[in-house]
C-alpha cells in the first residue's frame, strides 16, 4: 500500500503546485487509481495533515468533493490549530516529527526547534504517560511562544 499511497501523495501535491488549494471528487481519485475511497481519506488524514501545513475539508454524498488547502492562516492561527490537534499526551517521536515539520515549513527558525527538540527528549522527561501528558503541554505552550514571537509582552 505505500507505493499507492505515495502515488495519492504525489498526484495531490502535483495538482496544488502554484495553487492554495484543489477540490476533487474522492470517487474520481479512488477510479483513477483503482482502489477504494477510504484509500483515499487514508492518505489524506495521513500526509495532509496540519503539521504538515495543509488543512482538508470534504463532503460526503454523490456531490461529494475533497479540498486540500494550503496552510495560509497567521503564524498564530497556523500554531493555534496545532495546539489544538496535540491532545492531552505526546510521545517523544510525535513531538519530534511535529517539531521538524515546522522546522522545514519555515514556521519555527532552526533555533527554536532546537531547543524545542532538546526539551521534549524522553531523556529529560522520561517515558511514561506522565511524561507523555507533561510533553504536550510543554509542546503546545513553546507553540503559542514561537507564534507570538516578537509580541510584546512580560515574562
Amino acid at each position: 500500500m505505500g507505493s499507492l499511497c505515495d502515488d495519492i501523495e504525489r498526484f495531490l501535491l502535483e495538482r496544488l503546485r502554484g495553487r492554495d488549494e484543489v477540490e476533487l471528487r474522492r470517487a474520481t481519485l479512488a477510479a483513477r487509481f483503482s482502489c477504494a475511497p477510504s484509500q483515499i481519506n487514508y492518505v489524506l488524514t495521513t500526509r495532509f495533515t496540519p503539521a504538515r501545513g495543509y488543512r482538508v475539508e470534504s463532503r460526503r454524498g454523490g456531490g461529494g468533493y475533497v479540498r486540500v488547502i494550503r496552510a495560509d492562516a497567521t503564524r498564530v492561527e497556523y500554531m493555534e490549530g496545532l495546539r489544538a490537534a496535540i491532545g492531552e499526551s505526546m510521545s517523544e517521536e510525535a513531538a519530534l516529527r511535529l517539531v521538524q515539520a515546522l522546522c522545514r515549513s519555515g514556521a519555527l527558525s532552526a533555533q527554536q526547534a532546537h531547543l524545542m527538540r532538546a526539551a521534549v527528549r524522553e531523556e529529560v522527561l522520561g517515558s511514561d504517560a506522565a511524561a507523555a501528558r507533561l510533553r504536550a503541554r510543554i509542546v503546545s505552550s513553546m507553540l503559542l511562544c514561537a507564534a507570538k514571537e516578537g509580541e510584546d509582552y512580560a515574562l
